[in-house]
């Protein structure tokens, strides 16, 4: 994808349920780059209601082969 200005945004937040095993709260990490209109990167992790980390992934732009 090249070499770009990205702009990180970060948003934290957390869901109310009664189930504790339901996610509780949530982190997002994205990178966007203005100048070619797209994302460029993006980080997500979930917690559950016992603080465990059940989700964490990341989706990067890369190159074509």
């Amino acid at each position: 994808a090249g070499e770009f200005k990205a702009v990180r945004i970060d948003l934290d937040g957390e869901s109310n349920s009664m189930m504790l095993v339901d996610p509780r709260r949530f982190k997002y990490q994205i990178w966007y780059a203005p100048e070619v209109k797209r994302y460029a990167k993006i980080r997500r992790q979930v917690w559950d209601g016992f603080d465990k980390l059940i989700i964490d992934d990341e989706i990067e732009l890369e190159t074509a082969q």
